[in-house]
């Protein structure tokens, strides 16, 4: 680390007003240095320590423009929020970027960290930087910020366990437990820097141990799709199994539908047929009544004359001029007479007229 000595002696008793008069009267142009918008300045006078020489007391201000003599030195610092970054994937070009924090995790598993910090200079310390740290961001970085951050940051990522690796907001707890162990340093040790933020993007495992992981997630993504196409199978056998029971139930109902039907024309039948039956029998019923009266009337006094009656009435109604009479020997012999003749030579006639 380069060191520039600062005087104790800001004040000299030689006057350079002489020589001021002698530059104004010779019309040389002053020689101008101006600050950025986010930077700093502070000088230095490379002189003897006798005639002033040292790093200034005052801090430029951004934005500034000021003289400088050919003795003296200007060196800015910006004092913006800066990175500051440790990835496998180093930013190096940038000088910006370290290799990335390796550790050991209470398990004794190997990890890389990508580590990613912003930080900020605190523009009344620069003269002290500039005196014990470096000239530029990139001093300040690797002489200062690198091995801090690297070695506080190392021992809270140690902490982890292998699984917790993997959840990002454990991994950024131990992180900014380092932020604030760095910020303690820095802020006791006066070195005029703060860490705002500090988190860790990625990480990588020993190789060995990569590849088992990988083995073991391609084992598990399988076994996923094979559980997931189980599933599956399982989904398509209930529902090909809903749709025969919904078939099933279909029949069912339509079968029902079918008996309920046929039982309700059967009942409506049977009690037609009822019915048909009860009309049936009260007809017999009175039928045989009607027989029955006719037979007690056939069988008291008259009765022959009333069945003599019937039977002129019925053969005059039907103007008969033949009929049957027994015959010899059992046999019936046809014969043609007069049905008037034959009713007064059995003496009927007289009763015909009344």
């Amino acid at each position: 680390m380069n060191h520039v000595y600062v005087s104790r002696t800001r004040r000299s008793k030689f006057s350079w007003a002489p020589f001021f008069l002698a530059l104004g009267l010779t019309g040389c142009d002053l020689p101008l240095r101006s600050t950025g918008n986010t930077e700093v300045g502070v000088k230095v006078n490379r002189l003897p320590a006798m005639l002033g020489g040292g790093i200034a007391e005052y801090v430029i201000s951004p934005g500034t423009t000021t003289i400088m003599w050919p003795w003296q030195r200007l060196y800015r610092f910006d004092v913006s929020e800066r990175d500051i970054v440790f990835s496998t994937a180093s930013h190096s070009d940038h000088g910006t970027g370290f290799n990335s924090v390796s550790t050991r995790t209470e398990d004794g598993t190997e990890v890389d960290f990508d580590v990613v910090g912003r930080y900020r200079i605190e523009p009344e310390h620069v003269a002290h930087i500039l005196q014990y740290v470096g000239r530029d961001e990139h001093d300040i970085r690797a002489n200062l910020l690198r091995p801090l951050l690297r070695g506080r940051t190392r021992v809270p990522l140690g902490e982890l366990s292998t699984d917790q690796v993997y959840k990002a907001n454990i991994r950024n707890e131990k992180t900014d437990k380092a932020r604030r162990l760095v910020n303690d340093i820095l802020e006791e040790q006066e070195w005029g820097l703060r860490i705002t933020t500090l988190y860790s993007e990625q990480y990588a495992f020993d190789q060995d141990y990569q590849d088992l992981i990988n083995r073991r997630k391609t084992a598990e993504e399988d076994a996923k799709r094979a559980e997931m196409n189980i599933v599956t199978q399982h989904e398509n056998k209930a529902k090909d199994l809903e749709k025969v029971k919904g078939e099933i139930n279909r029949q069912i109902a339509k079968a029902d539908g079918f008996f309920r039907s046929r039982k309700i024309e059967g009942d409506q039948y049977l009690l037609a047929r009822k019915a048909e039956a009860e009309a049936i029998m009260v007809e017999g019923r009175n039928l045989a009544e009607a027989i029955r009266a006719e037979s007690r009337a056939l069988e008291g006094p008259g009765g022959s004359l009333q069945v003599e009656l019937r039977a002129k009435e019925a053969l005059s109604a039907a103007n008969a001029r033949w009929v049957y009479l027994s015959g010899q020997g059992g046999e019936l012999g046809l014969r043609r007479t007069d049905v008037n003749t034959l009713l007064g030579t059995l003496g009927l006639d007289s009763l015909v007229d009344q």
